[in-house]
């Protein structure tokens, strides 16, 4: 009976993970390949967008191929960021934070100058626009934008407002495991 009352804490506790105010719950998570996404609530820089990605257990999203880049972009095609400059015809797009970040040497239009704030290595690069352009983190394109599926550095906070982030998660099942298997391990050590 103290296991399944421990074990249910945990699950409470898991999925109801602080996140500037928010929890879990609060978002509208989307399945992807084993993953949980969802867009942060608020519009911040991207340190902001990441720590509150670390916030619920996760990153922002690492993108690892060209589908999964796909999917995301089509995810975000809605979350409006108007970057048009003013005075121009330039149609508005969206735009979100992705967890990719110049390690701060090298050329900036070469992809092992970057890495994925996750730790996992780079194995998919989509610039959508010439290199280098400034900034040091990358947000994507909306399918809905001038430039689809794009990659983006130059900072699109320049213009209107900044955009919000992409958070990604393992699965809250997989998070429940991870869990039991901790308790089995505690239970198995404490028998010992």
């Amino acid at each position: 009976m103290k296991t399944k009352f421990v074990a249910l804490v945990m699950v409470i506790l898991m999925t109801s993970m602080v996140y500037g105010g928010y929890v879990y719950s609060d978002y509208d998570w989307e399945p992807y390949n084993g993953h949980q996404y969802a867009i942060t609530r608020d519009y911040s820089n991207w340190t902001q967008a990441e720590a509150w990605a670390v916030e619920v257990g996760g990153h922002l999203v690492t993108i690892n191929d060209a589908e999964e880049n796909a999917w995301v972009a089509e995810f975000i095609k809605d979350s409006y960021l108007d970057v048009t400059p003013p005075g121009t015809v330039e149609p508005s797009h969206n735009a979100a934070w992705i967890g990719l970040e110049y390690k701060g040497s090298g050329d900036m239009s070469l992809p092992d100058s970057w890495k994925w704030s996750s730790g996992e290595p780079l194995t998919f690069w989509k610039p959508g626009y010439p290199f280098p352009l400034g900034g040091v983190h990358m947000y994507i394109l909306g399918m809905n934008s001038h430039e689809p599926e794009g990659w983006g550095n130059n900072a699109p906070h320049e213009y209107r407002g900044m955009p919000r982030g992409v958070i990604e998660i393992p699965e809250p099942a997989t998070l429940l495991l991870l869990g039991m298997g901790s308790l089995a391990f505690l239970r198995k050590r404490k028998a010992v």
